[in-house]
């Protein structure tokens, strides 16, 4: 009214209900979406950390994208408006050409899928960021519904003494949890647009991996409803909950490793790209350009490589040219995972000279 305005948001927020791990660098990005009742600072615990100390894997833009919902009274919306607004941010945010990996816990697969559709079924084909999207990880997602959100919905519709707290809870997404016309109409498109266009299609050359986890401990969504159709990547079974499927304690744990193996896989081929550009193309700026963003992106574990291959001293700035030059040229061979390559060029640098290894 007056023109005063408070600063609501820090740098790391895009907005009041997403922010990025550490201050977004437009590098290759996974986006994580919490379900029903879930904040985007506490439904993950610790799993953006693991991420991001994960010696195996580069440097990555995470993002905690949320939404309103939970037990206070607000402006909760429905699964298909959410997904329209994490579509559209999610294109604000990241660069076409990025690589972008979505995370989904319970409802926030039903988010990221029906803005997915949503946004395929509009434009008539694959453009950005769908078109950037290299896999999707989801974490007890109710494809085929929640029978608890029938039980819910229906008890307190009928129930006249409890009747009211349908309007503080987030009914319309409770709604589209249910079994019936919503998820089975999600669950068709999402075959046909993203995970298995037919072979006719423009799509079919851009289909979607989707890995789907279901909780072997899950009183809320069934295994058969988190699993749905997805069938390639084999589904995970996992120890937890509901609410603990996604909750890794560390580096090895099945939850964790669920996820990081679809990056590594996804990470895999835009690795051997970056790598095959810097050794094979003609154009000087573009090779320039590919070997800014492998320093960039994956300096830090080509740096690694390089203190252990001279190891016990310090690697100086002639030993990481000289060894991240070898990774350049072991990548663009043929697609590996990148810690599998430097572990290669590891292997060769420390026995080039061994005269056990010469042939008699």
């Amino acid at each position: 009214m007056f023109g005063f305005r408070s600063k609501l948001l820090d740098k790391r927020q895009p907005s009041l209900e997403s922010a990025w791990h550490v201050q977004q660098r437009h590098f290759d990005t996974v986006i994580f979406v919490h379900g029903i009742i879930g904040a985007y600072q506490t439904t993950w615990g610790d799993f953006q950390k693991l991420l991001a100390t994960d010696e195996d894997l580069p440097v990555l833009d995470i993002l905690s994208w949320g939404y309103k919902s939970g037990f206070i009274p607000g402006s909760y919306r429905d699964v298909e408006t959410e997904g329209d607004s994490l579509i559209t941010d999610v294109e604000s945010l990241v660069r076409d050409g990025e690589r972008i990996f979505l995370v989904g816990h319970s409802m926030g697969g039903l988010v990221i899928m029906k803005g997915l559709t949503n946004r395929i079924f509009g434009q008539g084909g694959p453009h950005h960021p769908v078109k950037s999207i290299s896999r999707i990880v989801l974490y007890a997602t109710p494809f085929l519904g929640s029978a608890v959100a029938n039980v819910v919905l229906a008890g307190l519709g009928i129930n006249r003494y409890v009747r009211w707290l349908l309007k503080v809870m987030p009914g319309k997404q409770l709604a589209d949890l249910r079994r019936g016309e919503f998820c089975d109409a999600l669950l068709s498109a999402t075959n046909e647009l993203v995970y298995r266009p037919p072979p006719d299609s423009l799509l079919a050359r851009r289909a979607i991996p989707v890995l789907a986890c279901a909780a072997k401990h899950d009183a809320f969504v069934a295994k058969e409803s988190a699993v749905g159709i997805f069938s390639v990547p084999a589904p995970k079974y996992l120890e937890g909950t509901h609410t603990t499927v996604k909750l890794p304690d560390h580096h090895g744990d099945t939850r964790y490793l669920a996820l990081k193996n679809q990056l590594v896989e996804g990470l895999t081929q835009s690795f051997h790209e970056l790598c095959l550009e810097v050794r094979t193309n003609p154009d000087a700026g573009l090779r320039m350009a590919a070997a800014q963003r492998l320093d960039e992106q994956y300096g830090e574990m080509m740096l690694r490589c390089a203190e252990r291959c001279v190891a016990p001293r310090t690697a100086s700035d002639a030993d990481l040219f000289e060894i991240s030059a070898l990774i350049w040229t072991a990548g663009a061979k043929a697609p590996a995972a990148p810690a599998q390559v430097m572990t290669q060029v590891y292997r060769e640098y420390l026995y080039k000279n061994d005269p056990r290894l010469k042939q008699s």
